[in-house]
């Protein structure tokens, strides 16, 4: 895939490596397994190490993280040009709520590429049906985040 870099650490070490940190970080961060950071570098580890034994998440990993970059990026520039016109993301919740559902369904529709679930529905026509179906819950799913994001905090 890459002439530059061999196979093993382009498919195994990297891979490993990037699995690895994200799962310790999330561990310590939650404190779901207690403060001791021996037992978090020994499940991560252990997470890790399964992560890089099935050869398909793997591939997944390795088609999507350029493409959420290239996001990342364009979000980066999106953020530029708004600090260029005076808006402040983060006092502007509105702003904040349709970047984010933007970004969420982004994010969905290259986790569906990057696992291969869209090949199957290529060349496949999608029913009146089942349209109404992903539209009723495209629409509960953005009710919910709504929701979750717009509701007020009770003390």
């Amino acid at each position: 895939m890459n002439g530059f870099i061999p196979p093993f650490i382009y498919n195994v070490l990297l891979p490993f490596l990037l699995v690895f940190a994200v799962v310790f970080a999330i561990l310590e961060k939650t404190k779901v397994l207690g403060e001791k950071r021996n037992i978090n570098l020994i499940v991560s580890f252990c997470i890790t190490f399964i992560f890089v034994g099935v050869p398909a998440m793997v591939n997944v990993t390795l088609r999507l993280i350029p493409v959420v970059s290239s996001i990342i990026v364009v979000l980066l520039c999106l953020l530029l040009l708004f600090g260029f016109a005076g808006l402040r993301v983060e006092e502007n919740k509105t702003l904040r709520t349709i970047l984010g559902v933007i970004l969420g369904i982004a994010l969905a529709v290259v986790v569906f590429w990057a696992s291969g679930a869209m090949d199957k529905f290529r060349g496949t026509k999608i029913s009146e049906a089942t349209l109404n179906y992903i539209i009723f819950f495209s629409i509960f799913v953005l009710a919910i985040v709504v929701v979750l994001v717009g509701g007020k905090k009770r003390e």
